[in-house]
């Protein structure tokens, strides 16, 4: 039994535990092996702890294998917390420990603490001293121990009295244990708990921020690195785990670039050294495990929905008389473990009908969008969302079948957003379509457009265009435009469903008569515009905020060689004469389509070639967070726009200072706002 318990510095000093003459304190910067050290009583000392132990309430320290150094003492406004803050207590039968020291707070059960009370001798001394005794003892391996059995279910009333300490194999959870005829052993103190305070922030900041105080505690190798385990963090580096250190600043986990000069040491844990630690310290290359006693808030983590921001490629505006088609990439951009609850379109596009003349606002002058923009005083008219086809890859919160990979949508709106078409019978949700407000005819017996969006079973690159085709007409005078969604992919290519012509005579109500007599898409010779919408739209996205720093999903691009990645390429505008019209002469004549059509060139589109940074919008007036590169250049199929990572794996920064936009590695932040999971599929909306 001697070797087991936990010295009390009053015994160490009165029995003179002195260090083994086989371990030394390694040199600053070395990292300590596990079981270098020991302590050990001289015999006459030995002797004399025996006669102590029945008389002290402390406990006498076995002289084992130990990771630990001896704990200093720090003056000033530190508080040093040694075994002299744990209260025990015994709780009412059946309680956990968790309900006991609950009763006696501001107190919380410490789990480590229980080791203090490690064999019979131990147990016997925790439970004299609280005016208590053992009839016997027994080692009886419970997670509930240790613990006095009180209850008539004890050997059917015969174990009455009988005190248990041995512990269960992985015993789990020993705070929250209880058993109905058992009455628990506790250890309690002073709602203590490890933090991770920010790098260059003192533990008296750290702890303030929870409403508790900083108490300092140097401690050795081992439980260094158990503090930042209950911290929420973990001891490495390709200099070992843990470093001695002269330091202030100590116990702390190196997260500087320069740690041990040229940063061998970034991610171990420090302690030790001949400096007693001080609350107050702040080393601008250490990031703080810091004892902060009492208090009763938690870390304060806000949940927030960042700002709706765009990544812009450098595509111009142009019109074409029979359409646009482009290259996209579909890619797993969320890479949490479960769909989130959020909604983007990742290089997606804005069509609009050309060659329409507006000599009166597209919308109700009186409602939206003029209430806001003032558009229907402009030259313009609200053109801009008179009609509209939009869509493409994206994420969306309405998803009836979520996946962390992207979907492809169609999205079509008339009249000023009043009248939309999403799926041949559906909208998305789920909602059934009105016989009289349906927009879209399936075309293919092959490929269905789905209301919940086109799947993936592979990432790529996906072809799509939306084309005049001559599909829908009833007869060799039918002159209406029908647009018609074609993509390309390795397993489809071809035509996949068109707009009816009169979906695209809905009007805003407020000025119906007013503008039914302007041309739309579904009109004889209308071509279509496109704005150069080629962006990635970034809506409702919820992020967590704690103090100046942000934590947001995590995201990223496809691994490659360069770490650069291409996200749309290809576009073409086409005349008739290349699509509508060979199309056209083939059904007249009634030719078969066993041979695949080829449509004509077309006309590349032109951009703006530029590059600047990839950013997320953080919540509040904070600067935009960088996460990458964005360039838009010319490549093999004309225009590209691609994004670069911080290096070849793809994967965004996932932690930012918010004052200043830029990212920062995860040990530098609290272990709160780490703790943070994603939104998931159907929490917020």
């Amino acid at each position: 039994d001697f070797c087991s318990g936990v010295v009390r510095i009053s015994l160490r000093e009165a029995m003179g535990i002195e260090p083994s003459p086989a371990f030394s304190p390694p040199m600053s910067g070395e990292p300590v092996q596990p079981g270098s050290a020991r302590c050990r009583l001289s015999p006459w000392r030995k002797a004399v702890a025996c006669v102590f132990a029945a008389v002290l309430p402390a406990m006498i320290a076995g002289c084992g294998e130990t990771d630990g150094a001896d704990t200093d003492l720090a003056g000033g406004e530190d508080r040093q917390l040694d075994d002299s803050d744990v209260k025990w207590v015994f709780g009412a039968q059946g309680e956990s420990c968790d309900q006991a020291c609950a009763k006696h707070g501001p107190r919380s059960c410490s789990e480590r603490d229980f080791e203090q009370v490690a064999d019979s001798f131990a147990m016997n001394v925790q439970v004299t001293k609280l005016g208590k005794s053992c009839s016997r003892k027994e080692v009886w391996p419970k997670t509930f121990n240790p613990a006095i059995c009180t209850g008539q279910g004890c050997c059917q009333g015969k174990c009455i009295g009988t005190c248990t300490w041995k512990v269960a194999d992985n015993p789990g959870d020993r705070c929250a244990s209880s058993e109905r005829d058992h009455t628990r052993l506790c250890p309690c103190r002073t709602m203590q708990r490890w933090m991770l305070g920010a790098q260059g922030k003192s533990c008296t900041e750290t702890c303030k921020g929870v409403g508790a105080t900083c108490s300092v505690q140097n401690v050795a190798s081992s439980n260094v690195a158990l503090a930042a385990k209950e911290a929420g963090a973990t001891c490495a580096s390709s200099n070992g785990a843990t470093v001695r250190r002269n330091s202030v600043a100590n116990p702390a986990i190196c997260t500087g670039v320069d740690c041990c000069n040229a940063g061998s040491c970034r991610g171990a844990c420090t302690f030790g050294g001949n400096m007693p630690g001080r609350c107050d310290a702040v080393d601008p290359a250490l990031s703080r495990l810091c004892s902060c006693v009492g208090g009763t808030n938690e870390p304060s983590v806000d949940q927030v929905r960042s700002k709706s921001f765009y990544w812009s490629s450098g595509a111009s505006s142009m019109t074409a008389e029979a359409g646009f088609s482009w290259y996209t990439r579909v890619f797993t951009l969320v890479q949490e473990a479960e769909p989130m609850d959020w909604q983007m379109g990742a290089a997606g596009t804005w069509l609009w009908p050309a060659n329409v003349e507006f000599d009166t606002c597209a919308c109700d002058p009186n409602g939206w969008p003029n209430d806001k923009s003032g558009c229907c005083a402009t030259k313009g008219k609200c053109k801009h969302v008179y009609q509209s086809i939009e869509g493409g890859p994206g994420y969306w919160s309405i998803s009836q079948l979520p996946t962390r990979s992207m979907k492809w949508r169609i999205f079509s709106y008339a009249g000023c957003y009043e009248h939309e078409a999403k799926s041949t019978l559906f909208l998305h949700g789920g909602t059934l379509v009105d016989c009289e407000d349906l927009g879209l005819v399936q075309l293919s017996n092959r490929m269905l457009v789905a209301p919940d969006g086109i799947t993936f079973t592979r990432e790529g690159m996906f072809g799509a265009g939306y084309l005049r085709t001559p599909f829908g007409k009833t007869s060799a005078n039918d002159m209406r435009s029908f647009w018609t969604l074609v993509i390309d992919s390795v397993n489809f290519a071809g035509p996949v469903a068109y707009f009816l012509p009169e979906y695209f005579k809905g009007r805003a109500a407020a000025v119906k008569q007013q503008t039914a007599h302007l041309r739309d898409f579904g009109s004889p010779g209308v071509g279509m515009f496109s704005g150069g919408g080629v962006a990635f739209e970034w809506n409702t996205l919820w992020v967590h905020r704690q103090g100046n720093f942000v934590k947001i999903p995590r995201l990223g691009l496809p691994a490659s060689t360069t770490g650069k990645v291409l996200l749309w390429t290809g576009s073409r505008g086409y005349n008739d004469s290349e699509v509508h019209d060979p199309l056209e002469e083939r059904l007249r004549r009634r030719q078969s389509f066993t041979s695949p059509f080829q449509a004509g060139i077309g006309m590349p589109s032109k951009c703006r070639l530029f590059e600047e940074d990839a950013v997320f919008r953080a919540p509040g007036d904070g600067k935009p967070l960088k996460i990458g590169k964005l360039e838009t250049e010319m490549g093999p199929a004309g225009c590209a726009w691609s994004a670069t990572g911080r290096d070849k794996s793809g994967t965004f920064p996932q932690y930012f200072r918010e004052s200043d936009g830029s990212p920062v590695d995860d040990s530098i932040v609290d272990s709160g706002l780490r703790a943070q999971p994603a939104i998931k599929q159907g929490t917020m909306w």
